[in-house]
């Protein structure tokens, strides 16, 4: 079927119920990033919610309500006879930087394969080198908090570099030690 002059368009939307939403957690690398990122991550947040999601936003789909701000305290371990550890569980992809000192024989984690292509004027296209990364809600034992780290996947002789963000977001959990 030809549709000459029309141009075909659909339109789907979805209401969410009272108090659903867009759940985030915003970790800074420390008090000082806090200062000087918790305003305009704020601004940024509530200009999402003012101009909305997905499509059709020019007939007011997809606003929402202004953010609600929680500080949130990590869970503490459970008091118990035997032994505890603290665990990080991965909330992002992780690439280890140098001083993390994970002990890969122990925890529960899986790796996974990134790739891409480079959106720059440089080059427009061209595909990123890939990259090993540890896992979204992959356990990691370390005895320090991981921080993580970003690495230059622009292929070789690139005129710039590219980064791929490896930082750790993570919630620490108990570890139970085997006796």
């Amino acid at each position: 079927m030809q549709h000459s002059g029309v141009e075909v368009h659909s339109t789907a939307c979805i209401e969410f119920a009272r108090d659903a939403g867009l759940w985030t957690i915003v970790q800074f690398a420390d008090s000082d990033a806090a200062s000087q990122w918790e305003a305009p991550v704020r601004s940024a947040l509530l200009l999402l919610a003012d101009s909305g999601f997905g499509g059709e936003r020019s007939r007011g789909w997809g606003r929402s309500e202004a953010p609600e701000w929680r500080a949130w305290t990590p869970p503490q371990a459970p008091a118990l006879d035997q032994p505890i550890e603290h665990a990080h569980w991965l909330l992002s992809l992780y690439t280890p930087a140098e001083n993390d000192a994970v002990d890969w024989k122990r925890g529960s984690y899986t790796t996974v394969s990134r790739r891409g292509r480079i959106e720059s004027s440089a080059r427009w296209g061209e595909p990123k080198q890939p990259t090993k990364m540890i896992a979204e809600g992959s356990v990691l034992l370390a005895a320090n908090e991981l921080m993580g780290a970003a690495s230059n996947v622009a292929p070789d002789g690139f005129p710039h570099p590219v980064y791929r963000s490896g930082f750790a977001v993570t919630v620490p959990i108990p570890w139970r030690v085997a006796a």
